[in-house]
């Protein structure tokens, strides 16, 4: 399609509380297991990750008060947990986000965490402010890492097979997401009303699994 700026679903975030929490009860409602992720730096933040194949849940939570509270992320996980713990944001995986920087007018950033093992994974974002201010707007990644690096390829101890996402439910203005997300097709169903994010649809060995 002219203009496809090559846009998939590449990770959803869920904030939590509290990760290990988090990670087993989702493992004993759906059977999907999860692996340490690491450390935002200087974000105050950490997470977890539940690999689907080509692209992840992501359980974020606060392990640091103070970084966090000096850093729009931890400050953006704490808003969300004093309301509620869930779904927050999803994220799109391009490979042309200087493209999107540019269709959008957005400034792509690099950022990196570090693994438990001392890898250190880099990525340049575009859009997570617009994300963290109108959830029904995803923001965009592009991974620095070879493909077989994605957080998605882990291998986590599933009691399913995940294949990953296949639909994003989200409220709010239905004139926003074609707009924000341009030519590419995506299965993001919109319902007027509140901006938010409100279900996440999941595809496995044994049918599908749908997170709210």
């Amino acid at each position: 399609m002219d203009g496809a700026e090559g846009l998939r679903f590449d990770h959803v975030i869920l904030a939590v509380a509290d990760l290990d929490a988090a990670a087993k009860l989702i493992f004993e409602k759906v059977g999907l297991g999860s692996v340490p992720g690491g450390r935002h730096t200087g974000m105050g933040t950490a997470n977890r990750i539940i690999p689907l194949g080509p692209d992840y849940i992501e359980l974020m939570g606060i392990v640091d008060d103070d970084h966090a509270a000096r850093s729009p992320l931890g400050r953006w996980i704490a808003r969300r947990l004093a309301i509620r713990e869930g779904i927050s944001a999803f994220c799109l995986g391009t490979e042309s986000i200087d493209a999107v920087g540019r269709r959008l007018r957005l400034n792509p950033e690099p950022m990196e965490r570090t693994a438990p093992d001392g890898t250190s994974l880099g990525w340049r974002l575009a859009g997570l402010e617009a994300a963290m201010a109108d959830p029904c707007k995803p923001f965009f990644i592009q991974w620095d890492v070879p493909p077989e690096m994605h957080p998605g390829r882990m291998a986590a101890g599933h009691q399913v097979v995940p294949l990953g996402i296949s639909w994003v439910d989200v409220s709010g203005d239905p004139g926003v997401i074609p707009a924000w997300i341009g030519a590419d097709s995506l299965d993001v169903r919109i319902t007027p009303g509140e901006s938010g994010i409100s279900g996440v649809g999941v595809r496995t060995n044994a049918g599908e699994l749908v997170l709210r």
